[in-house]
């Protein structure tokens, strides 16, 4: 048995709900990921806060993604490093508050334990994702029906 089915009207169907529809899918997948953002915000290390306030949403086309903006020391908390020996780079000596005295070098223990807060935020926004999909998908369906 063979089975044809032809629907008149769709094309115009297509162009009167793409713009409505489109809008509605982006602004959805914004609110998406906007909570995934503020989720992976809560999991990041808060020694300085910097890392955290330099996260951000990227808009590409029928995507987003999660920036870590200007910090370049970015991987380092999330993907762990051995020890290692700091220098000076501008002045002749490293100094901080509570130093006696200004010394030639120092020696970082490393960061032994990686920090994946990203993995454990979107881990932790996968709530907030299911309570939001069936909303957008209702907005889909009303407009739809419109």
């Amino acid at each position: 048995m063979h089975i044809k089915v032809t629907a008149t009207g769709l094309k115009e169907a297509q162009q009167r709900l793409s713009r409505p529809l489109g809008r509605i899918m982006q602004d959805g997948f914004h609110r998406v990921a906007q909570a995934v953002l503020e989720v992976v915000r809560a999991e990041a290390p808060k020694k300085t806060g910097k890392l955290a306030a330099g996260l951000s949403l990227q808009e590409g086309r029928q995507r987003f993604s999660i920036s870590t903006g200007a910090t370049r020391y970015e991987p380092y908390p999330r993907l762990g490093t051995v020890g290692h020996s700091i220098y000076p780079v501008k002045k002749k000596a490293l100094y901080w508050p509570g130093l006696p005295h200004p010394i030639a070098w120092a020696a970082h223990p490393g960061i032994r334990q990686p920090n994946d807060y990203p993995t454990r935020g979107l881990a932790r926004a996968q709530s907030d994702i299911n309570r939001l999909l069936p909303i957008i998908g209702g907005e889909i369906v009303h407009e739809i029906e419109k």
